[in-house]
């Protein structure tokens, strides 16, 4: 999914669809996101998000 491959490609390739890859794997992609999101960040006493 990072590698920017369509899913319905990457399914197509495993021999599944593409929803049975979303439903498996997409809940690593929002991890991404969420890291990358507040990575360079400290939260603040009041759980504000501050850039370093």
């Amino acid at each position: 999914m990072n590698a920017g491959v369509p899913i319905a490609d990457d399914a197509y390739i495993a021999g599944t669809s593409s929803t049975h890859i979303e439903n498996h794997y997409r809940h690593i992609e929002d991890e991404m996101m969420i890291r990358g999101a507040t990575r360079n960040n400290n939260q603040s006493i009041e759980g504000r998000f501050q850039p370093d």
